[in-house]
């Protein structure tokens, strides 16, 4: 039961050591599909080490998930699905 989160945990360490590189901005959604003038209002570095801050947020959650799962079954894998859900609401309100 703890394996698939632990390979998400893994892809997104992954995508967070691409992104803390400034490298991936096609991944990212909306950016990729934007023109090129609107492409020049955004610093695309910045961006991109933004993007690799919250995917390892991401990994931490559920790393803490396995850990309680694991360790620990009941409320911490309740919280840590809060947290995620939390990290999800107030990313794009943050990059707005």
């Amino acid at each position: 039961m703890w394996v698939v989160p632990a390979q998400f945990s893994l892809f997104f360490i992954i995508l967070g050591l691409v992104f803390i590189q400034g490298k991936g901005a096609f991944l990212i959604a909306g950016y990729n599909t934007s023109s090129r003038a609107e492409k020049k209002k955004y610093d695309e570095n910045a961006l991109c080490r933004f993007m690799g801050k919250i995917m390892f947020l991401f990994a931490a959650c559920l790393l803490i998930a396995v850990l309680g799962e694991t360790r620990y079954p009941g409320p911490l894998c309740t919280e840590t699905g809060k947290e995620q859900c939390h990290v999800s609401i107030y990313r794009p309100i943050y990059v707005q």
